[in-house]
């Protein structure tokens, strides 16, 4: 039982951390993108 449970939290922060690196990898890009607005807008 321990070691299941060791599993499942493990597992839960694999998908903690693959989150947050895919909002950051998403902030990255929308922020490229709001660049490339502002300049055609200009």
């Amino acid at each position: 039982v321990m070691t299941f449970n060791f599993l499942v939290m493990t597992f839960n922060f694999l998908v903690m951390t693959f989150n947050f690196l895919v909002m950051r990898v998403i902030y990255k890009f929308n922020a490229q993108i709001c660049q490339q607005i502002n300049l055609y807008l200009k």
